[in-house]
């Protein structure tokens, strides 16, 4: 299996390189970063005709070989650089992630840069998986994540589902443990925008009117029982499998199957392709 591996926080994110890490031995994996924090970013791009790749090595305490690459380039570019370049055929797979802090709701699957690397994958014709993590997760939940992710991954790869255009989001609660429940969900609600509050009037000073704002929390406003936010809240992983382009949401086999793996628990690494 062939496995790239991107992020939109930069490439000395210690997610990025659990990630890493962890999918190694499923296969040939590569690692396409931009060189610093691109949160945000969406799908934006720079239309440059020419990139400077530079080499770039894992932070201490990660032990890994994968080969890495960044530059100064929005998260969708690198993703799209790795898929032409960093193998000898298209990857099976981007990863990208692991993101700290919650990526749910449709209109967050376009602003977010960490989305926005994962969907380069679709319009190439294979899955993308996002990843993220509750905001300041320690570091042991990184690496359970990681390990998570990939026994996630084996699974949809033994199932036969990873070349198909499907964007897979995956946000894990806080206090992550390897024994956590997946629940499928659908798509939350994206409230950063909608519950956008003032918290003070605005302060006018000739020309110049300074506004200060609180965003709203992915737990504002109205929800349905099988969404991505009702799963956080109740302490579950949330697995989010959607089409783009027909706008439906898989929750039918194998992905029930293929959630369950997220949890050694439920079934060994080994049996993951079971149905």
């Amino acid at each position: 299996m062939k496995i790239l591996v991107v992020n939109d926080d930069g490439i000395q994110d210690r997610g990025l390189w659990a990630l890493a890490e962890a999918l190694e031995p499923l296969g040939e994996v590569r690692v396409y970063a931009p060189d610093r924090n691109y949160s945000g970013a969406g799908m934006s791009v720079a239309l440059t005709p020419e990139f400077d790749l530079q080499r770039a090595a894992p932070p201490d305490g990660i032990r890994t070989t994968v080969p890495a690459f960044t530059a100064d380039a929005p998260p969708a570019n690198l993703a799209a650089l790795g898929c032409a370049i960093g193998f000898d055929r298209e990857p099976d797979v981007i990863v990208s992630g692991i993101n700290p802090g919650w990526n749910t709701g449709v209109q967050g699957y376009v602003s977010s840069g960490t989305m926005g690397a994962a969907r380069v994958a679709l319009d190439r014709g294979f899955t993308g998986i996002a990843v993220s993590h509750a905001p300041q997760s320690p570091e042991e939940d990184k690496r359970a994540i990681a390990a998570a992710v990939a026994r996630f991954v084996a699974a949809a790869n033994a199932h036969g589902v990873l070349k198909q255009p499907l964007l897979v989001n995956l946000n894990t609660p806080k206090g992550f443990a390897a024994t956590e429940p997946a629940r499928l969900t659908r798509p939350a609600r994206f409230t950063l925008f909608e519950s956008l509050r003032l918290t003070e009037p605005p302060i006018v000073d000739g020309k110049r009117i300074t506004v200060r704002v609180r965003y709203g929390n992915i737990f504002d406003g109205p929800g349905s029982d099988d969404d991505e936010t009702a799963a956080l809240k109740a302490g579950a992983v949330s697995v989010c499998v959607t089409d783009p382009f027909t706008a439906q949401v898989m929750r039918d086999a194998p992905w029930p199957a293929i959630a369950r793996a997220f949890s050694p628990a439920v079934r060994p690494a080994a049996d993951a392709s079971a149905p």
